[in-house]
This record gives C-alpha cells, sequence and structure tokens, in this order.
C-alpha cells in the first residue's frame, strides 16, 4: 500500500487492494486481530472517535508541504464501508498536538496555552464555525502537554506540566530545590473548568484540583467509579543531578511512572517526592534533603495504584465501555506506552499498550495487551523504534484503534475475525 498523501487536496484518495494492506506487525492476545487501516498522517500525536465514526488526530504543527492543505487537526472518514478512512482534511490551527477528545458532540483541542472546542453542523467533516476558546494564558516553556478529560456533569480536567525536570535552585549538580517550587502556582498540577464556558483564564478561572505533576499526558474519567484518573512521568537523570547519592540502575529502575485515582486536593508528589518501584515507597527528593532512603511523611502524598515501568513514556489513558471485545475489557483502561529515554545501558520499556483492570472492582492490575510496535531489537531506543504508539481510542463497535507518532500508523484491534 502506498503512504497517502493527507491534506493535499480535500479529496476522496483511493485504496489499495485489501490483500495489498501492509502487516501488522504487533502480537495481541490470543482471539484478536490487529490490522492496519491507515497509514501516513506522520508525526500523530492523539487520537479520538466522533459517535458516527469520523476520526481526529492531533499533530503537533501544519504540514511542512507548502502545498498541503493547512491545519493541525487531521480529520478522516471511511465513505465506502470498508473500514479504512479514505477521506482526509486538516483543518485548526492548534499547536503542539496534545489532547485531543470528543464531549457533548464537540471536539475537545488543546495547545500548550488554550483549549479550544469545535462544534459540528449536521454530518460535516470539518467544522464550518469557528472555534470557541475555552481556556486561555496557561504557561508556555516547560512540559507543555495538555490531556483534557471529562466527568459528564460539566466539567472539563487540564493537565499542567512542571517548568522542569526538577525544581532546583540552579542547574548542575547537587543544586537544592527551590522552596517553595513556582511552579506549584499556576502549573504541576490539574486544573478543573467548566467545558462549555468561553474565555477562562489560567489558572484563577479554573479550580486548581490536584497539584505535585510534574508531567502528564495521560488523563480519563472512569464513568463507572466516578473518578479521575492519570499517569504522571517520573523524573529523569537523577543519578547525573546526584551521583553521589544515586547510581544509574537507581535512574533506570528506581524512579516510576505512577497511576493514580486523582481526588479534590490529591498532591501527586513533585518536585518533592519520587515513587521508587523497587520498594514501593515514596521517597524524599533529594533536592529536599533526601538520601535514596528516607521515606516521605505519611499521609501528605497520594499513592499510586499501579506503578508503571520506569521511562516507559505513558501517552494516553482510555477507558472501555464497548461491546466488541470480551466482557473481562469492560471498565477497565488502555494505556499506550510510547517508549522513552533514560534506561540506557539497559533495556527500553514501554512500546507497547497495557490494559489495567477496572479500579471500580478493586486495587487495579497492569497487563499486557498489544506488543511489538517498537521491534524485536535488544537495543532497542526511540530513534531505533519501527512505531511509537501514542494514543487510543474506542469505535463507536467497542473495536480500540491505537495511532503511531512516529510515521503515522492506525491500527484497529479486534476480537474475533
Amino acid at each position: 500500500m502506498k503512504k497517502l498523501l493527507i491534506g493535499a487536496l480535500p479529496l476522496l484518495f483511493a485504496h489499495q487492494a485489501l490483500a495489498a494492506a501492509p502487516p501488522a506487525e504487533i502480537t495481541v492476545p490470543p482471539g484478536f486481530t490487529a490490522e492496519v487501516v491507515h497509514e501516513g498522517v506522520g508525526r500523530a500525536r492523539h487520537i479520538t472517535v466522533r459517535p458516527n465514526g469520523d476520526l481526529y488526530i492531533s499533530t503537533p504543527a501544519p504540514a511542512a508541504n507548502a502545498a498541503a492543505e493547512p491545519g493541525t487537526i487531521i480529520a478522516l472518514r471511511d465513505t465506502d464501508g470498508d473500514g479504512r478512512p479514505d477521506l482526509i482534511r486538516r483543518f485548526g490551527d492548534v499547536r503542539g498536538g496534545t489532547g485531543i477528545r470528543f464531549h457533548d458532540g464537540a471536539l475537545y483541542a488543546a495547545s500548550a496555552t488554550a483549549v479550544y472546542r469545535y462544534v459540528f453542523t449536521g454530518d460535516e467533516l470539518v467544522p464550518t464555525a469557528p472555534p470557541q476558546v475555552i481556556v486561555t494564558g496557561m504557561p508556555t516553556g516547560g512540559f507543555s502537554n495538555r490531556a483534557l478529560a471529562f466527568d459528564g456533569k460539566g466539567a472539563m480536567f487540564v493537565s499542567v506540566g512542571g517548568g522542569n525536570n526538577i525544581c532546583a535552585e540552579r542547574p548542575g549538580p547537587e543544586a537544592p530545590g527551590r522552596q517553595p517550587c513556582p511552579d506549584l502556582v499556576a502549573r504541576a498540577g490539574i486544573w478543573k473548568y467548566d467545558a462549555k464556558r468561553p474565555n477562562q483564564q489560567h489558572p484563577a478561572g479554573g479550580e486548581r484540583y490536584a497539584t505535585g505533576v510534574r508531567d502528564l499526558i495521560a488523563m480519563a474519567w472512569d464513568p463507572r467509579s466516578k473518578a479521575l484518573y492519570a499517569v504522571v512521568h517520573g523524573r529523569n537523570g537523577v543519578d547525573r543531578a546526584w551521583p553521589k547519592l544515586f547510581t544509574a540502575a537507581d535512574s533506570a529502575e528506581g524512579v516510576a511512572e505512577e497511576l493514580h485515582r486523582v481526588e479534590r486536593g490529591a498532591d501527586l508528589g513533585w518536585p518533592y517526592t519520587h515513587y521508587d518501584g523497587r520498594t514501593n515507597r515514596r521517597l524524599v527528593a533529594p533536592e529536599y534533603g533526601g538520601d535514596g532512603k528516607t521515606v516521605a511523611p505519611a499521609g501528605r502524598y497520594n499513592e499510586p495504584l499501579v506503578v508503571v515501568p520506569p521511562h516507559s513514556s505513558p501517552l494516553d489513558l482510555v477507558f472501555y465501555e464497548g461491546r466488541q471485545l470480551p466482557a473481562a475489557y469492560r471498565g477497565g483502561a488502555f494505556l499506550v506506552l510510547q517508549g522513552g529515554g533514560g534506561r540506557a545501558p539497559l533495556p527500553a520499556t514501554g512500546y507497547d499498550v497495557k490494559f489495567v483492570s477496572a479500579p471500580a472492582a478493586g486495587k487495579p492490575a497492569l497487563s499486557d495487551f498489544a506488543e511489538g510496535f517498537g521491534g524485536d531489537a535488544p537495543t532497542l531506543t526511540q530513534a531505533t523504534a519501527r512505531y511509537r504508539p501514542s494514543g487510543a481510542a474506542v469505535a463507536p463497535d467497542g473495536s480500540l484503534y491505537v495511532l503511531d507518532t512516529k510515521l503515522g500508523r492506525i491500527w484497529r484491534i479486534r476480537y474475533g475475525r
């Protein structure tokens, strides 16, 4: 199958015969099938599905090709019912390619500084109405990812990451932490806004729902337990910042990513602590007097429900309420791990999709679901990985879409044939 040129014109693109489709190249559990339904959207970030089945993908910037249709959001529609999008359009100017979700019939898309709401008329693929600015004034610099989640009662949650890996007084080794960390005023947290009220100013226009967030890209509302869940990224390079206290192995294996149930007022620990997944203890960060052994004060910080492997780069969290997959998956969530750095010389982690068992049924557990996106090389890195999964979305029929951020390939995973 030839790579599709997206956005050149708002035209129908002819598909190759089904037999010419590229191989799935990933491993899914017995009884499941994975099919490539589209490829070539390039540096895609996240994906969401409209109730009518149309797909919408966030990208970091408009197409590099000057002749291409401008726009940072890619819209795809299957017009002939073969399960593969054949109408591809670009629209919008939402820079950064971060959070994108459908909620209550409207498309929400976030840049580093603002959240936009697109309202559709009828069955149009690209909205003709201009977007509404729902939130504006979020800070530039630092971690610019803005995850979005909705509680179904009119609230929208937005993540605003910290300004740096740590909150130190100066660059270089053994730098003490800033006390208090100024990032905890207008960033490093999760804010709650009205999902439909235009021109809310960050941060005063919303409620600071949670704090202590270094970087957060995977976030979702669970309709069963009626709670917000989020996966935070652990710090990098603790051995470089404090070589007398931490080894390379401590950095590669001892600073976990964390899946949390986030209640109002929760403190997820950054920058004053980090979570050691080897010992299942929250430790005081060295910038604030920690030595790799000192445990953080009990009861002050949120404890993770699930410890996610260090440096696996969790990029999306999607709860499943469909009927196409077996019943055991209902109420659980799919966690997309893009795969990150910080593990050398140890093998990389991530480059797969995990399943999180239903949190409403008790303490959730992490299990394998779709693997092999990066390839089988023992020295797998971000540069050598074939694909890096970045987003997932549930189709109206209950099957699961998975998006790659490296080349822009879209898989559809189903149960049975």
